[in-house]
């Protein structure tokens, strides 16, 4: 049986702190909707600027924030658990992750 990355789970970790408090800033019940638009949109920019250098603005424009953290947020959720991967698989020895048995 496959043992989990480490390193990959906290990563995920941090980013789930990260968008958690940052949707509980933009919803505690304040009416200053710059700052819930920008508390909204820190967890998502940089994959958001990605996304507009690519040409897909418009497509993102018609995004709601839910639909926005799915099919932007998930898929950094698998990269950086990817990301974590490689870097346990580094400190291993190999890059495939696995402990060698031994001999």
């Amino acid at each position: 049986m496959r043992k989990l990355s480490r390193v990959g789970i906290v990563l995920c970790s941090l980013y789930a702190v990260i968008c958690v408090g940052c949707i509980a800033f933009a919803l505690m019940g304040t009416s200053d909707y710059t700052g819930r638009f920008i508390f909204l949109q820190l967890p998502i920019a940089a994959q958001g600027a990605l996304l507009q250098s690519l040409g897909l603005a418009p497509w993102l424009a018609q995004l709601s924030w839910v639909g926005a953290y799915l099919i932007i947020g998930l898929p950094t959720f698998a990269l950086l658990y990817f990301a974590g991967w490689l870097i346990d698989g580094r400190r291993s020895g190999n890059a495939s992750g696995r402990t060698t048995p031994p001999s």
